[in-house]
């Protein structure tokens, strides 16, 4: 059909043109101001309009793409009265149909059985309409209608089942049953995410909906754990992101509340959080054998770890926490063996792998916590570099934040503590990460910066450091009166070492560090110091001072004449 009728629109052009030549002819006979025909370019005018009249693939191609690109203005009529305005309306719309018939069971025009009655008949017209309008192609009004009447219809069982007592439990799950089947199956059939999400809320709602003496808690963690595997399965069948989320997040909420609502034996907590361990192993294998998401995959596994974590450390015993863990790490390890060429899942499987290792320490409660959390931070350095990616940046510089502050509260009250090798190792690991950093660091402004900021940030915490042995010599030896004296020489150590590192460096700005130190640590002397001390130590600290500061000066003093 297609060519057909491009020869009839080629053949209709050339009889066109051939009467707009005869046209032209007769206007050169009336008017000999004319110039002389020129059918080359009727011709080429001709070939032009035929070009223009056949399809152009590549440049509609083209312009897809920068249409695609270009970010679409807000259609603020589609969003406000497609979208917005029936959400909002049906909701009201529930609302007063309740009421309305609260009235009329207040002034005894109906009975409660006919408003259970018409309550399930609305929510079976609701689901009726709604797929009418999903055939017109209307698509909001349509998932509204689904949505609102799944609630409508589960609400309704509930007040059958607890508060009328018309139904026991059995009965009232089945009829739960089929209402969230319902919704699985309108979901997967119009590809409606909203009403999968209502679905699934509905489902992990359905445990307390009904009435029991007693709560049967195997039955409640199978039927939850299987329902999220449902969903979750359907999520990734789709490629629903919100419903992959609002799925793991809300098995969360769901075994919460079997927590609040009543008491769990000590016996049955393991049991009652293993959905939430499975949730793991679900979410590590989904993010392995489907492609689908993978950011969204790996940031929910993340997440789903770190919540992991507070119900195992909250309700295991120390020894099922370190098995747990332990299983964890191996998984990821796995997972990180087969996957390490593949940015995404590697990078996350280190990052999992790694809080996993830290988790281990902490449910041992090691002392040699705060060593592995540094060990962390370079690993998430490294992988920073590696993968490129923002996630390993952000936790890199929250964990070093973490053991920033650490550092700073440690308190040293003997020399072989654990105290002091967290001391250590954190000024070791500090001194690594600025020298791989400035290494590794390709554009000239960086590197820059590195330099300028690292080193001063270095020499910062050398002080807080030799503060902290100062006046931990101090009360081992009762050298209270030496202290200004023993701080300001470990400043002075520390100043010439700069000045040293730079001048057989390229990192210059070293010895301007090195003689800020240096006048800090007279300042601090005059301003500080000189009002506590004893006239021989004063005189021994400003000769000490004068002469350091005299022989620096002369050192470079040489070397600026050596090089003019």
């Amino acid at each position: 059909m297609m060519n057909k009728s491009l020869e009839e629109r080629v053949n209709y052009l050339e009889e066109r043109v051939k009467q707009l030549e005869q046209k032209l002819q007769v206007f050169e006979q009336s008017s000999h101001e004319q110039s002389p025909p020129q059918p080359l370019q009727v011709h080429q005018k001709m070939s032009e309009t035929v070009q223009s009249t056949v399809p152009q693939p590549e440049k509609k191609l083209i312009t897809k793409e920068k249409t695609a690109s270009q970010s679409k203005p807000i259609e603020w009529e589609v969003l406000i009265f497609q979208k917005i305005l029936p959400r909002v309306f049906i909701f009201i719309l529930i609302l007063g149909v309740l009421w309305g018939l609260k009235a009329a069971y207040d002034y005894g025009f109906i009975t409660v059985p006919v408003i259970l009655t018409l309550a399930i008949l609305l929510s079976i017209f609701m689901t009726l309409s709604g797929m009418l309008q999903m055939k017109k192609e209307r698509r909001v009004l349509g998932q509204v209608l689904i949505g609102g009447a799944i609630p409508i219809f589960m609400l309704t069982i509930f007040a059958m089942h607890q508060i009328y007592e018309m139904i026991n439990s059995t009965p009232a799950f089945l009829f739960n049953m089929i209402a969230i089947i319902a919704g699985i199956m309108l979901t997967t059939f119009y590809r409606s995410q909203s009403i999968g999400i209502i679905s699934l809320v509905a489902g992990f709602l359905v445990p307390y909906l009904i009435e029991s003496t007693e709560p049967n808690y195997y039955f409640f963690v199978t039927y939850e754990g299987l329902l999220y595997l449902l969903f979750l399965a359907l999520a990734l069948y789709l490629n629903f992101k919100w419903l992959y989320v609002t799925s793991t997040f809300f098995l969360h909420v769901a075994i919460l509340g079997i927590f609040i609502f009543s008491y769990v034996p000590d016996s049955l907590r393991l049991f009652i959080v293993l959905p939430i361990i499975m949730q793991q192993v679900a979410l590590f294998i989904g993010l392995l054998v489907t492609k689908v998401s993978l950011k969204t995959q790996a940031y929910t596994l993340l997440a789903s770890i770190l919540l992991s974590s507070i119900w195992i450390f909250a309700q295991l015993e120390q020894v099922e926490q370190a098995v747990i863990f332990i299983g964890l790490t191996v998984l990821y390890g796995i997972g990180y063996y087969f996957y390490q060429k593949d940015d995404t899942r590697a990078s996350i499987f280190v990052v999992n792998g790694s809080l996993s290792v830290l988790f281990i320490f902490f449910a041992w409660e090691s002392d040699l916590i705060f060593e592995v959390f540094l060990a962390i931070i370079i690993v998430y350095v490294f992988y920073a570099k590696k993968f490129k990616t923002i996630l390993h940046h952000i936790l890199a510089g929250f964990f070093y934040f973490l053991a920033f502050v650490s550092f700073n509260t440690f308190y040293l009250d003997a020399w072989f503590s654990f105290e002091m090798l967290h001391k250590i190792s954190f000024l070791l690991v500090t001194a690594f990460l600025l020298k791989y950093l400035i290494q590794s660091s390709v554009k000239k402004n960086y590197h820059s910066f590195l330099v300028n900021v690292g080193l001063p940030y270095f020499a910062l915490l050398l002080l807080f450091f030799t503060s902290d042995v100062t006046h931990l010599i101090s009360n081992t030896w009762s050298l209270y009166d030496y202290s200004p004296l023993i701080l300001s020489a470990f400043w002075v150590i520390i100043a010439i070492g700069y000045m040293f590192v730079s001048k057989f460096t390229s990192l210059t700005s070293g010895k301007f560090t090195g003689v800020a130190i240096l006048f800090f640590t007279v300042a601090k002397v005059i301003l500080v110091d000189i009002s506590f001390m004893d006239l021989t130590i004063r005189a021994i600290l400003f000769i000490g001072l004068g002469i350091i500061g005299l022989l620096i000066s002369r050192i470079y003093y040489k070397n600026s004449e050596k090089k003019e």
